[in-house]
């Protein structure tokens, strides 16, 4: 059982001004230990949950629809209009972009510099964008939705909807070229979102109508890890490349995904547990690995590409 908790209160200075902060307690003087268990998102807010049983609230993260870290120690809450980086040590608030009318997915770069996130727009729906993870201004990257950084950092991942089929494409930065990714020596992955790279950067993991797969990304081997009851996808790897975490919707009677939960996925045995209690919309594990997030109760806002209202 948790022992106690503590609220960090995050006082967020209007949005508009991307170099605005905000500033809340320091956890130092709140005397909350070092070493970190996990965190999730439970009642609109982020918990960090430390290894003596005590944990922490992240006030005002109220309808996040998706998290990242970088480095252990930064947060990164998308939703439901800005895109803001949380210091999770000291308590520190910059808005890094605002007045969207949704933001989602976001992902850190292996080198923790810059994030890419889903933008929503009336005129121009789900794209792909990438900005500094300390300040810039957003960049344009393609249409899609759920990015995925590639495990050096030399490409992005996402998924789109083009002539009725899902598809995940991938960029790259250099060159700027778009294409898609290979499913075999022949074609390309039909039907696919969600895309995830492994930390070892040798499994490709995506999502095809609610069944994850897994394919090794040198012998185009694919194989499924789930068995389509559910609807899967949101998923990633941890650092060692074993395990999935990933979001489970339970598909009700007339075919919606309902019911989110967090789920982890052991890749040699097949082995799924259920991480915390509760609902959950998104996950995030940190670039190395010591630390879980996941979004519960968080309003999903506008459907992804390809989806209706009922789907999220």
């Amino acid at each position: 059982m948790i022992a106690s908790v503590l609220t960090i209160a995050l006082l967020l200075a209007p949005s508009g001004n991307n170099d605005s902060k905000g500033k809340a307690l320091n956890p130092n003087e709140l005397d909350i230990p070092v070493s970190v268990r996990f965190a999730v998102a439970t009642d609109d807010a982020v918990v960090v949950y430390y290894s003596d049983g005590t944990q922490t609230a992240i006030d005002d993260t109220a309808n996040a629809s998706g998290i990242a870290l970088a480095n252990d120690d930064t947060l990164y809450v998308a939703g439901p209009h800005s895109l803001r980086r949380i210091d999770l040590d000291t308590g520190d608030v910059a808005i890094l972009t605002d007045d969207w009318e949704m933001i989602d997915t976001p992902t850190v770069s292996p080198d923790g510099r810059t994030v890419a996130f889903a933008g929503y727009t009336r005129a121009a729906k789900w794209s792909i964008y990438t900005i500094g993870g300390r300040n810039g201004n957003p960049r344009f990257i393609a249409h899609g939705f759920m990015p995925a950084w590639d495990t050096d950092g030399s490409a992005l991942l996402f998924e789109n909807y083009t002539d009725e089929s899902a598809q995940v494409y991938r960029y790259d930065p250099n060159t700027r070229n778009v294409s898609k990714i290979k499913y075999d020596e022949d074609g390309a992955i039909a039907n696919a979102v969600s895309p995830s790279v492994s930390r070892d950067g040798w499994k490709l993991s995506f999502s095809n109508d609610g069944n994850l797969f897994v394919r090794d990304r040198m012998t185009y081997e694919t194989r499924s890890v789930t068995d389509g009851s559910f609807y899967d996808s949101r998923q990633t790897f941890t650092p060692d490349s074993k395990h999935l975490y990933f979001i489970r919707r339970t598909r009700n009677s007339v075919g919606e995904r309902v019911d989110p939960r967090a789920m982890r996925l052991d890749l040699a045995t097949g082995q799924i547990d259920r991480l915390i209690d509760g609902p959950a919309h998104a996950i995030a594990v940190s670039l190395r690995g010591r630390r879980f997030m996941a979004i519960t109760d968080g309003e999903m806002g506008p459907p992804s590409p390809g989806q209706d209202d009922s789907d999220c």
